[in-house]
C-alpha cells in the first residue's frame, strides 16, 4: 500500500515515562484504511483495544503535524557535564557544531545522536558557556530543521 498525505488511519495517544524520569505523550498509528476496511471499522477495534487513549480519524499529513508538535513539546531539559560526555562517547556524534546563542550571546557546542527517536527525531545535546557558567542541554530535535536546536531554544 503506498501512503500519501490523505492516506486515512487510525491513531491514538500513548503516554509513557522516559529514562530521563519525564512523562512522554506521543500519537501512534493503530492501522492504515486498506481495501475492506474503512477507518470507521479500524476506529471501532482501536477503541476495543485502546478505550481510554483517544482514538480518532485522521489522515497521514495531520498525523505527521500532530507527531511534530507532540515530540518538539518535550522542551530542553538541563543534564550534567557526566551525562552530556557520556552521550558524547555512545556513538559517532552527528553535526557537532560550535556557534553562538544569539539570546545569551554565548558559544554553544552542540551535538546529534547518530542514532534517531523516530522519523526525522533524534536527541541533541549542546554546552553552553553563559555568564561564565558552562551549563548542558538536551532536547530532541528535527535533525533537518536548525530551527528547533537548542541553540535556538535556550
Amino acid at each position: 500500500m503506498k501512503l500519501t498525505d490523505d492516506t486515512k488511519m487510525v491513531a491514538y495517544r500513548w503516554e509513557y515515562i522516559s529514562h530521563d524520569g519525564r512523562r512522554i505523550s506521543m500519537p501512534v498509528v493503530y492501522d492504515y484504511e486498506s481495501e475492506g476496511e474503512t477507518a470507521e471499522e479500524i476506529l471501532r477495534k482501536a477503541q476495543e483495544h485502546h478505550p481510554e487513549d483517544g482514538c480518532e480519524i485522521m489522515t497521514l499529513k495531520e498525523f505527521e503535524a500532530l507527531d511534530r508538535q507532540f515530540t518538539l513539546a518535550r522542551g530542553v531539559i538541563e543534564v550534567d557535564e557526566e551525562t552530556f560526555n557520556e552521550m558524547l562517547n555512545v556513538l559517532p556524534p552527528l553535526k557537532w557544531v560550535d556557534r553562538t546563542c544569539e539570546k545569551h550571546r554565548c558559544r554553544v557546542n552542540e551535538f546529534c545522536m547518530s542514532e534517531f527517536d523516530h522519523s526525522v527525531y533524534t536527541t541533541q545535546y549542546a554546552r553552553a558557556y553563559v555568564d561564565g557558567e558552562t551549563r548542558y542541554y538536551s532536547a530532541t530535535v528535527d535533525y533537518y530543521d536548525e530551527s528547533t536546536w537548542i541553540h535556538n531554544r535556550i
